[in-house]
């Protein structure tokens, strides 16, 4: 992607890539890839001569897709979340699994996006997700859309999530309908 002097790269990092023997990746047997992010890289090329990297962002989740509509740059993203009782021992009690999940904070199951070095932030509040009823999706995830503003210098960004996965899902023109494949169009709700 390209806007006035500068280029923006677009993939992804996969953290938790712990090798198996044979030198494979053991979260790809993993079908949740949990611990991945989404990676803009900003390169600035108004000397092409020396270009230089500027801001990276980094967004918790798996990269669905990207469009680049005039200076913004949408991103779609599936995020994971990793629960408290998933990091419990295999011989934890109902009472311990319980309490973990008691525990939980909407924070704790939605995005977080960092910018450069600094501390990590939540991407979205928990007013910014949508929630569809007649999503028949089975999968634990937030997807999330974010629009990132390539022509302001701190890539101002805004976005809004709905909570399940993208593969029962489409997205239409007017953003505010998510319809289901297999049922009547529904408005959704927060």
């Amino acid at each position: 992607m390209v806007v006035a002097d500068a280029a923006v790269s677009v993939g992804e990092v996969f953290n938790d890539c712990k090798p198996v023997p044979g030198g494979v990746c053991a979260a790809w047997y993993s079908m949740v890839l949990t611990a991945n992010q989404v990676q803009l890289q900003v390169v600035n090329v108004a000397d092409p001569a020396q270009a230089s990297l500027g801001e990276r962002i980094r967004i918790d989740g798996r990269l669905v897709g990207t469009r680049q509509i005039g200076n913004l740059l949408y991103v779609v993203s599936s995020y994971h979340p990793r629960l408290a009782f998933d990091a419990l021992p295999a011989n934890a009690t109902e009472a311990e699994r319980e309490a973990a999940l008691a525990r939980l904070q909407a924070t704790d199951l939605l995005p977080r996006v960092q910018v450069d070095r600094g501390v990590a932030q939540p991407l979205v509040g928990e007013t910014d997700c949508f929630v569809q009823a007649a999503n028949a999706s089975n999968d634990l995830a937030v997807t999330t859309i974010t629009a990132i503003d390539l022509a302001t210098p701190a890539l101002a960004r805004t976005s809004r999530c709905v909570v399940g996965g993208t593969e029962r899902c489409t997205c239409r023109r007017r953003a505010s309908t998510w319809r289901p494949r297999d049922s009547a169009c529904r408005r959704c709700r927060r």
